[in-house]
């Protein structure tokens, strides 16, 4: 039901993929972008509802990486819109929290 959806990602085959797709479906509303997080180029102020930052920002290089990123996002939505950011996990905790994923499938001995 949206009007327009833009997403954005590094990964090229991720967005061939969810293009296709989108094609097939018949969503002339979604916009795919091959580019990192903080790369707003083109897109209008306050022009989204919404601005949604899901299992990526573990992955930014830097808290002023992450910082100019929310920035961009906070001038993206329009009064009264929200920016999410969801799915947070600590990079240096992913190796602790796939042995306790392992461990949970199959206990220790």
């Amino acid at each position: 039901d949206a009007e327009l959806y833009v997403g954005t990602d590094v990964s090229a085959r991720a967005l061939r993929g969810l293009g296709a797709w989108a094609t097939q479906e018949g969503l002339a509303q979604v916009r795919l972008l091959h580019r990192d997080a903080s790369d707003w180029s083109g897109l209008e102020d306050r022009a989204f509802d919404v601005a949604v930052l899901n299992s990526v920002v573990q992955y930014f290089p830097n808290a002023g990486y992450l910082l100019g990123v929310l920035g961009s996002a906070i001038n993206a939505v329009c009064p009264g819109g929200r920016v999410f950011i969801g799915d947070v996990r600590s990079l240096d905790l992913a190796r602790a929290f796939h042995a306790s994923v392992h461990w949970r499938e199959r206990p220790p001995s």
